[in-house]
């Protein structure tokens, strides 16, 4: 497999009793790394596969070039740097001990048009060096710096379908109702409110879930595969003629950002190579159930290792079941960690 970050970041996490808007809180700052949603999915995938590749444009960090530090020992040749002319933007993540998780996250640097043909060339030269057969795409997009819209990933897709890759995405806003539709992406992971934008509709239910989904497959118009995730409900998935819940592993919560990635990283490990040919879609969401539930345990977006079996098992959908309101203090997984 091999994973796009467009846009990268360093995250800089910080721990904290609680946030109070307008007063000075005090933190502790825990660690800094290399992140963003491909970054982070390949960082997953890395712990039971050797066979991938993550793609990154990186400019300078910190005023001096990029450099493995940003990348834990475990995953060491996993990372293709594509050098690009701004610096890396940085974001802060602040951690709070009742279960919520603060994202500061800044805007994507621009590139220009040399960078993003690069950029695109170093994804195709990796699908084809290691034989991948599927291409994830995620986080925000950078803008072109000649024409200030977001560059265009459907020439990349076309090329990668040509290798052999099939197309997952996990985005968000525009850029997620505009790739959702696109006839080559086959997987796409938007969290609840990403899919309630995409579904114009507020979603009170599993069965407005499941609606909201099949639509977004009707206007697909291909095969398509949506895995949303739920925060403390868990992992849904759904296909035309299938869905599958799987709800999340109770753990303590430390941070979030980044859970959603992980579930995604989860099920694409299954999904793409299954051991259960006839129920494949509940393999992958049980498995990427347990990954995004165990990812919010640790400080970072990077445990230190994952299970290869589930340690969830789907259970059949309650249609009229109410999603879960958010609670102040969150003792279950919550898959909806974002990184954009």
């Amino acid at each position: 497999m091999v994973t796009l970050t467009p846009s990268p970041a360093i995250d800089r996490v910080y721990s904290g009793d609680g946030i109070v808007p307008g007063v000075v809180n005090r933190v502790s700052y825990q660690n800094s790394y290399l992140a963003g949603k491909g970054l982070n999915i390949a960082y997953g995938l890395s712990l039971v596969s050797p066979h991938v590749k993550a793609v990154v444009p990186l400019g300078a960090v910190d005023g001096a070039p990029p450099h493995r530090g940003w990348w834990p020992d475990v995953a060491d040749g996993v990372v293709e740097v594509v050098p690009v002319s701004r610096p890396v933007r940085q974001n802060a993540i602040i951690a709070t001990v009742d279960g919520h998780t603060t994202n500061l996250n800044e805007e994507p640097p621009s590139l220009d048009r040399a960078e993003w043909a690069r950029t695109v060339d170093r994804t195709l030269a990796m699908i084809e060096w290691i034989g991948a057969d599927r291409l994830v795409v995620g986080g925000t997009l950078p803008r072109a710096t000649e024409t200030g819209g977001h560059v265009d990933l459907g020439p990349l897709f076309e090329s990668a379908h040509a290798l052999g890759a099939r197309i997952a995405i996990d985005m968000s806003g525009t850029a997620l109702s505009r790739y959702a539709r696109h006839p080559l992406v086959d997987v796409i992971k938007p969290n609840l409110s990403e899919l309630q934008g995409i579904a114009h509709d507020t979603l009170r239910t599993f069965g407005d879930v499941v609606e909201a989904a099949r639509a977004v497959i009707r206007r697909h118009g291909s095969p398509l595969t949506v895995v949303v995730s739920l925060g403390e409900d868990g992992l849904l998935g759904v296909r035309a003629d299938a869905v599958s819940w799987a709800p999340a592993l109770a753990v303590p919560v430390v941070n979030t950002t980044g859970a959603g990635d992980s579930a995604l990283a989860g099920v694409l490990s299954a999904l793409d190579h299954p051991t259960d040919p006839v129920h494949p879609l509940d393999e992958a969401i049980a498995i990427g159930a347990t990954w995004g539930s165990l990812a919010v345990a640790h400080s970072t977006t990077r445990p230190p290792q994952l299970p290869v079996r589930a340690l969830v098992a789907t259970e059949p959908v309650q249609s009229h079941q109410a999603l879960a309101e958010p609670s102040a203090i969150r003792t279950v997984s919550g898959l909806t960690g974002a990184h954009a």
